[in-house]
């Protein structure tokens, strides 16, 4: 009897040692997850849009417009929309713990843009945008583009809805 007595304490401390070592593992991950969404939450975005209609059109919050007199031959101009949107943005320096490259990059942007929207019709549209994003410091483009603080661009396209 004293050998099984002394096998069943062994397996006991073996299966008690396992477990604690799975446990440890555990807690390191939830802790690992806990820092990923501490720095996620310290991402702060914040994003301000006005859009409003030069003609006649009602303009509802995140809807295309209908023109009152759609663009046609006979002297219907379409409707003409003017948008502005001004947004920024953060990130914490410890998403390089989770092995995102923070070198050469920002932590910060800032955009703001503004433009015309010509609708020829419900579904037919014509945009022109002026875009300008601040980097709240230097950050490298490569060979071709260099260093830059800021870039401004301009966007246009022509749309079809069907």
């Amino acid at each position: 009897m004293p050998f099984w007595g002394v096998a069943a304490a062994a397996i006991l401390s073996i299966q008690a040692s396992d477990q604690n070592d799975r446990l440890k593992k555990l807690e390191e991950r939830v802790e690992a997850q806990q820092k990923e969404i501490e720095a996620l939450k310290k991402a702060r975005p914040a994003d301000s849009n006005f859009t409003g209609s030069l003609t006649d059109e009602e303009k509802q919050p995140e809807t295309r417009i209908t023109p009152v007199h759609p663009f046609d031959l006979a002297g219907g101009w379409g409707a003409i929309e003017l948008a502005l949107r001004v947004a920024d943005a953060r990130v914490s320096n410890r998403l390089g713990d989770f092995g995102i490259l923070l070198a050469g990059n920002s932590l910060e942007v800032t955009a703001c843009s503004g433009g015309v929207n010509w609708w020829l019709t419900r579904n037919v549209r014509f945009s022109a945008d002026v875009i300008r994003e601040d980097y709240h410091g230097k950050i490298n483009f490569g060979a071709a583009g260099g260093l830059h603080g800021a870039l401004t661009g301009f966007l246009a396209r022509f749309q079809i809805d069907f």
